[in-house]
């Protein structure tokens, strides 16, 4: 889903109103002659121009790209008059609007921004996006956990809890490896924890260090059968929906339980 900051096209249109401005005041002089100054200048209206010309490809504005394309040619490489380009600024603008009046946007809350920005990683994250700081240690779980973010904030709440159990799934199968426990894709979330709760029972617990390392993953396998009872199951039921305020609970309460589950 491209990712786009609406207040750049009302921007954008100010800008072409202004340049028809400065046209309308120097009609014979040349872009590069008028745009050089305050926030006509040619640095920062590059910058936007480039801007729009990448949302316009991205978001197929075809007449928006032919007329930025024009723009391009007349400024670049012939560098007419003003009054020349003007009215092909404004013939952007026209075109802007009503390719904008086809398109319908999502809108992600203030509160949500945030978190989508940080669960995506075309937006400047390196690959390998780690939302709940886990590290190394579980990163077959990043992916599903950036993509529970997402969903979360375009209220998309049951897929957030399906990729939050796919999460929680691939950290209880690392965490089965590290003790000696056979799993597959097949293998039941109550089989898994069981075998885990079995390994831990024979886990020594003679000295200080060796019970207090005992009763992290005692209490951390209790965590676990009290999300596979609660939640976890019925996401997998297609019957299983969950609302965005659930979906939020379940998002928050993942990311404490994973984030423990790190420590281990």
């Amino acid at each position: 889903m491209l990712h786009a900051y609406g207040f750049l096209f009302v921007h954008f249109m100010e800008q072409i109103d202004e340049i028809c401005m400065v046209a309308a005041q120097n009609p014979d002089g040349t872009w590069n002659e008028n745009i050089t100054t305050g926030s006509m200048a040619s640095g920062p209206f590059e910058t936007l121009l480039n801007t729009v010309t990448y949302f316009a490809r991205e978001t197929g504005m075809r007449s928006v790209q032919d007329q930025l394309g024009t723009l391009r040619q007349m400024i670049d490489i012939l560098n007419l008059p003003l009054s020349e380009v003007a009215p092909e600024c404004i013939q952007l603008r026209v075109r802007l609007r009503e390719e904008l009046k086809r398109k319908d946007f999502l809108f992600v809350s203030e509160e949500m921004t945030k978190l989508y920005n940080e669960s995506d990683p075309r937006r400047g994250a390196v690959e390998g996006t780690d939302p709940f700081k886990l590290g190394d240690k579980f990163r077959n779980a990043h992916a599903d956990i950036a993509s529970a973010g997402r969903c979360l904030a375009v209220e998309e709440s049951t897929a957030c809890v399906f990729h939050l159990s796919r999460a929680l799934e691939a950290i209880v199968k690392k965490l089965s490896s590290r003790m000696g426990i056979t799993v597959t894709h097949k293998t039941p979330w109550r089989v898994l924890t069981n075998s885990l709760d079995a390994k831990i029972k024979k886990m020594p617990d003679g000295t200080v260090a060796a019970k207090r390392k005992k009763n992290k993953w005692e209490l951390a396998c209790t965590h676990l059968h009290h999300a596979g009872s609660v939640w976890r199951n019925e996401t997998m039921h297609p019957a299983a929906t969950y609302t965005p305020s659930q979906a939020k609970d379940v998002y928050d309460a993942c990311r404490v339980l994973m984030k423990s589950l790190a420590c281990l």
